[in-house]
């Protein structure tokens, strides 16, 4: 695991850091375990989709999304049964970070709403 000595780091900077985290690091638990099937790979995209939902910040709500496509994008092409396993374990492992991080977002969330959350009035 990586540790970051930034001490004036917000918030938003390290949950930002949490996520980019996402398709970059191996577990040492993945390399023992079998290869996933198809449904349990889908499992987990359609959980760390639902997961980003939880954001009440569209920003990192619409990041997270963004970010859980492009690393299933990525990861699609694997084929050797150890990296689809080190690739699935860290998806599971960043589900939890997911989770987490919304549950400290929800509890530190601003009144104001994005521009883009703003319901638009037909003219």
């Amino acid at each position: 695991m990586i540790f970051l000595d930034l001490p004036s780091i917000h918030i938003y900077s390290l949950t930002l850091y949490s996520i980019l985290y996402l398709e970059g690091a191996m577990s040492a638990a993945a390399s023992s375990s079998a290869t996933p099937s198809a449904a349990q790979v889908l499992s987990l995209f359609r959980s760390l989709l639902r997961a980003a939902r939880e954001f009440p910040d569209y920003n990192i709500r619409e990041y997270t999304k963004r970010r859980t496509i492009d690393s299933f994008r990525h990861n699609a092409t694997l084929s050797d049964p150890s990296q689809i396993s080190t690739a699935f374990a860290h998806g599971k492992s960043q589900l939890a970070v997911v989770k987490r991080q919304a549950v400290v977002y929800s509890l530190y969330d601003s009144p104001l709403r994005s521009v883009m959350e703003l319901q638009q009035v037909p003219f």
